[in-house]
């Protein structure tokens, strides 16, 4: 269905997810599909829903892996949730391009390293979680560009020193 806007599929217990379950659903805007057993997301899985899609959830599964080109050219992808999963690493191309995306959801993970070019391009990125993980270091370029950041969550995790620049960038902070 080309004209799907919505698509609930949570609190079910699905595995594994189809690579085509939503590839001609290009007006897309809202995938709900957190609370299952979903433990790998295949390759090309949101890859030609660049245009309408807002809003993914993910939280809640058993994701160890995420694909590097996964959410590449969503540019109007808004809320992002990964959280309560087993992802162990980061992409740096991520999130490059979501040049709208505002919340990005990664706690309570098992995340060891923070790729220092994942929020590049994340202008108006005002809330990242990334609390209970096993992050030991956060590069300190990470929140260059990041000026609307207004909530951080980095407790939890293994981190020993923070350095000076990590928020020296951000001048338009607000509380």
């Amino acid at each position: 269905n080309v004209n799907l806007k919505y698509l609930y599929l949570y609190d079910n217990q699905i595995q594994e997810l189809p690579e085509q379950l939503v590839t001609n659903n290009v007006k897309l805007e809202r995938l709900y599909l957190h609370n299952n057993q979903i433990q790998k997301l295949p390759e090309q899985f949101l890859t030609n829903n660049v245009n309408f899609l807002e809003r993914v959830y993910l939280n809640d599964n058993q994701i160890q892996e995420i694909p590097e080109q996964l959410l590449t050219n969503n540019v109007n992808l808004q809320y992002l949730f990964l959280y309560n999963n087993q992802i162990q690493e980061l992409p740096e191309q991520l999130v490059t391009n979501n040049v709208n995306l505002e919340f990005l959801y990664l706690h309570n993970n098992q995340i060891q390293e923070i790729p220092a070019q994942l929020l590049t391009n994340n202008v108006n990125l005002e809330i990242l979680y990334l609390h209970t993980n096993q992050i030991q270091e956060i590069p300190a370029q990470l929140l260059t560009n990041n000026v609307q950041l207004k909530k951080l969550h980095l407790y939890n995790n293994q981190i020993q020193e923070i350095q000076a620049q990590l928020l020296t960038n951000n001048v338009d902070r607000k509380s």
